[in-house]
């Protein structure tokens, strides 16, 4: 088997794993001497170790979400020696408590092969985001505007939590308001 193919059957070992939430097995994939090796969507989405990883993976765990039909859709792959990296989307369908959302990730990866095996030096996982329009690399002011009002309409307190909690969400969901009420100002200007 060639380099392309022991990372594409490498990648789709990896989202196996992922579809079953089997940390172990994950942590396999990953470089052990990494300071930095995955960074999400979300501002602060950033992973410097596995350990920190796993623990995302236990929340999910504890919130019910599963993963179905995880595939990898490869856009790139380059090998040079004992480097490559790749670009992917990723197909899949989260389900949380049941209710299922399907998903187009892109995922870069560059990855070091060691004593004859490949392993995740740094990766990068991002979900499309809305408000952005074709061809476009950052949201129109409308599209900012949509996501917002998105926001808002699926906004739900969840009846499990705490009062501090439930006040919090609260305030989230005015200043969400409130972003929606800037964003129309600034279209009608």
């Amino acid at each position: 088997m060639g380099d392309e193919e022991e990372i594409k059957s490498y990648v789709t070992s990896y989202l196996n794993d992922l579809s079953t939430l089997d940390i172990e097995n994950m942590r396999s994939h990953f470089s052990k001497d990494i300071q930095c090796f995955l960074i999400g969507t979300a501002e602060n989405e950033i992973f410097r170790s596995f350990e920190d990883v796993k623990e995302n993976i236990q929340t999910q765990i504890s919130l019910g979400v599963t993963y179905k039909e995880l595939y990898p859709e490869f856009i790139n792959l380059e090998v040079r020696n004992k480097l490559a990296w790749c670009c992917y989307y990723l197909y899949t369908t989260i389900n949380v408590n049941g209710d299922g959302f399907s998903f187009r990730f892109r995922v870069t990866l560059i990855l070091e092969k060691v004593d004859n095996k490949w392993y995740v030096r740094q990766s990068h996982g991002s979900a499309p985001q809305s408000g952005v329009e074709e061809g476009q690399s950052l949201p129109s002011i409308m599209g900012i505007q949509e996501q917002i009002t998105h926001w808002i309409n699926n906004f739900e307190v969840s009846r499990e939590i705490t009062a501090a909690e439930e006040k919090k969400q609260t305030e989230l969901r005015s200043y969400l308001m409130k972003a929606r009420d800037i964003a129309q100002s600034m279209e009608a200007s």
